[in-house]
């Protein structure tokens, strides 16, 4: 063979191929035949490393440990989960009745500890009420003189009292609340068996199981530093091409910041640019997808006429029937689940009116404040849903949690309804206007070329890559932010005198929104500081402008003025000429220049003007 084969490394990989004699007697024919034999060995290849897989998924052991919280009064998940935020693993101990009680029998100890020690991936499945919880990964079993050796890494509330009645301890150094249940179900047997049921409801703890198909968990990080934000966002980006989206400019880095800055979002625009799509890929590169209940469509119907549609009612029975959106907010409230974003899309948002049924959320969301009892959590005043709680208390006490983050999306034509200035001071407005086919074009061509794998996220991010660390202005002054503070608000206070000849002017809540984003981009270095506040002015402060007087025309003819550094008259003739010529040449705040260039036109053809082009 090695008169007819050649290997060649290039970047650490082997290549194998015939030598070029070899090649030049081979046809069309002869490669066809090749690469079908090729192929079919690959298959034979694939199919047994397969059933390998599923074999050995099979063999190995892993442990169900039940708990119930009642128990002792508290979080037991919640607990073991400090330990291992303080020491990088804790031990689970497996309490008896008495200390003479068997604990893991012999054979099923050793066995645990030598998958772990050969680095096969060893699970703890947790059961509360007959339900899979969460799932942590073994890092070793200790006996019980063991366990009371290294008793700094029992939780407070059993290290004295209960651990006399310790058999074993089951050392586990990742703990995640559970993704799928129903998959976890299917996958695990008893072990020993080839189909065997896992009795959940029987007294026996620990169970041990094994799995009909091997199972991935993957961590969900939380220790998110700001340096590694930049490389977030950029894997979100490519993770949204491989899918065959394109967003043009700097879509991706504007929305996060927005996110960031206030978990409430608008993507307008016209229908068929991709404003729903982005939020689900969004989502779902960062681990929270349909599937696993993290993202959640609600499309918005034109008859939604109160809170009702979104947050539910209470039936004639006396039954509170939760709304999708409370149905939500009940998950990402679950304790397992605080650190896990939960996205919300209101898709087509302005069917109904807006202030209609969103309007208590609205001011819910204003409410936001950090919580006493749990530091660095913020909460909410409590939602009002109506007289429930003596039919149905599990729904009291419900707030908007700070995993949650709503996005609307909407089109402005004829068939939905415009936006009152109460909604707008409240988010981020993202316009999704810009289409340029041919640029799209080379886009997909250029991602055809590069080969980017379709791929599934493999990493899920918590919510601390999108938490607010600003709710007040408070927050964010300090020494290092003064200056960026004290440049944006003298900007701020330059179109602020502009736009009070038509009482249009911002108040401290925009202003603070502007500065929290500004603060955010400077931290993690996401684009120029010019581009951020470009992006602030058209999301913040144009979408405010509107109507049919010649003071508006002014207004918006005096802000080009201020943002260009032109020195433009309403009055001149070919005044939008003049400032499309200054948008070509690609000024600072083009985007804004841009948009302003547009508002004056739409005001010369039409006599009336408004932010959105319907």
């Amino acid at each position: 063979m090695r008169d007819v084969l050649y290997t060649e490394e290039i970047e650490n990989n082997t290549y194998i191929g015939y030598r070029p004699e070899i090649w030049a007697e081979i046809n069309d024919n002869d490669l066809k035949q090749l690469r079908a034999y090729a192929e079919s060995e690959l298959d034979h290849y694939y199919n047994r490393l397969q059933e390998d897989s599923k074999m050995s998924a099979q063999q190995d052991l892993h442990l169900v440990l039940k708990y119930n919280n009642a128990t002792f009064n508290i979080d037991t998940i919640k607990e073991h989960q400090q330990i291992i935020k303080q020491h990088g693993k804790v031990i689970w101990g497996i309490i008896k009745p008495t200390p003479d009680s068997p604990g893991v029998g012999k054979d099923k100890f050793q066995k645990i500890k030598d998958q772990v020690r050969n680095r096969i991936e060893t699970y703890a499945f947790f059961v509360m009420n007959s339900t899979y919880k969460a799932v942590g990964k073994i890092a070793d079993l200790l006996t019980k003189e063991e366990v009371r050796d290294q008793k700094h890494l029992v939780p407070a509330y059993y290290r004295d009292d209960t651990l006399d009645r310790c058999v074993a301890g089951v050392v586990i150094e990742s703990i995640e609340p559970l993704e799928n249940e129903k998959q976890v179900k299917e996958a695990l047997i008893r072990y020993g068996t080839q189909d065997g049921e896992v009795a959940l409801n029987n007294q026996t703890n620990p169970l041990y199981v094994s799995m009909k198909y091997p199972l991935t968990f993957h961590k969900v990080i939380t220790d998110i530093p700001d340096e590694s934000i930049r490389s977030i966002v950029g894997a979100t980006q490519k993770y949204i091409a491989s899918k065959g989206f394109y967003y043009t400019g700097r879509l991706i880095e504007n929305f996060y910041l927005s996110l960031r800055t206030k978990p409430f979002v608008i993507l307008a625009g016209i229908s068929g640019t991709g404003k729903t799509k982005l939020v689900k890929l969004f989502a779902e590169a960062l681990g929270a997808t349909e599937e696993n209940g993290q993202y959640t469509l609600i499309p918005v119907r034109p008859d939604w006429s109160d809170p009702s549609d979104l947050l539910g009612y209470v039936d004639l029975q006396g039954t509170f029937r939760p709304g999708p959106l409370t149905k939500v907010i009940q998950r990402a409230l679950q304790p397992e689940n605080r650190d896990k974003p939960y996205f919300v899309c209101l898709d087509e948002m302005n069917l109904a009116r807006v202030e209609h049924y969103f309007s208590d959320l609205l001011s819910v969301m204003e409410s936001r404040r950090w919580d006493d009892e749990q530091s660095g959590t913020i909460t909410t005043t409590e939602l009002d849903l109506g007289h429930h709680s003596q039919a149905d208390p599990s729904h009291d006490r419900l707030y908007i949690p700070d995993n949650l983050y709503i996005i609307g999306t909407v089109n402005m034509d004829e068939t939905t309804h415009p936006f009152s200035k109460k909604v707008l001071d409240r988010a981020n407005t993202i316009e999704l206007n810009e289409v340029n086919l041919a640029e799209s074009l080379s886009f997909y061509h250029q991602t055809a070329e590069d080969e980017v794998a379709e791929e599934g996220p493999t990493t899920r991010y918590g919510n601390p890559f999108l938490r607010a660390d600003y709710l007040i202005l408070q927050d964010a002054f300090s020494s290092e932010t003064a200056s960026l503070i004290r440049r944006v608000v003298e900007k701020l206070d330059g179109i602020n005198q502009i736009l009070a000849q038509a009482h249009l002017q911002i108040g401290f809540r925009v202003r603070d929104e502007i500065l929290f984003y500004m603060l955010y981009n400077d931290r993690f270095q996401l684009m120029p500081e010019q581009e951020a506040l470009d992006f602030q002015i058209m999301q913040k402060i144009l979408p405010r402008i509107q109507g049919s007087s010649m003071n508006i025309k002014r207004i918006l003819v005096e802000l080009f003025n201020r943002l260009g550094n032109t020195n433009l008259s309403e009055q001149d003739h070919g005044l939008y000429d003049e400032m499309k010529l200054r948008v070509e040449a690609n000024p600072p705040y083009r985007r804004s220049l841009s948009k302003l260039a547009e508002m004056v036109r739409r005001f010369e053809e039409d006599g009336f003007t408004s932010f959105w082009m319907a």
